[in-house]
């Protein structure tokens, strides 16, 4: 009898990992800017080189709802589809000052 490595012993190789930063202002821009493959993990962070006062928000819905974050906060997420059932393939962010510092990384489904 052949042994097989348990399910949970097998590793996800398929898709990509993609880092993303910068700055946003106060209109808002999509992330990544051209839109791809569904994204099956992001990780969003408003990091500590922001003002203490300083806002980013992320919204995965286009632009509806936004999620807020304050200097130092982030936020994981496993994204599933839509309200329309379509994969989400961006997410969109917007800062509360003319230059608000975000870091995100994505995991993208092959």
């Amino acid at each position: 009898m052949s042994h097989q490595a348990p399910d949970f012993e097998t590793k996800d190789v398929y898709g990509k990992t993609q880092h993303f930063s910068g700055s946003v202002g106060v209109s808002s821009v999509l992330v990544p800017a051209v839109a791809g493959n569904k994204i099956s993990n992001i990780l969003i962070k408003n990091p500590a080189t922001n003002n203490v006062t300083t806002i980013l928000s992320v919204a995965f819905d286009g632009g509806t709802t936004y999620l807020t974050l304050k200097r130092g906060e982030f936020a994981a997420w496993s994204p599933k589809n839509n309200t329309s059932n379509t994969p989400i393939v961006q997410v969109r962010i917007l800062g509360s000052t003319a230059v608000t510092f975000y870091e995100i990384v994505m995991d993208f489904e092959p």
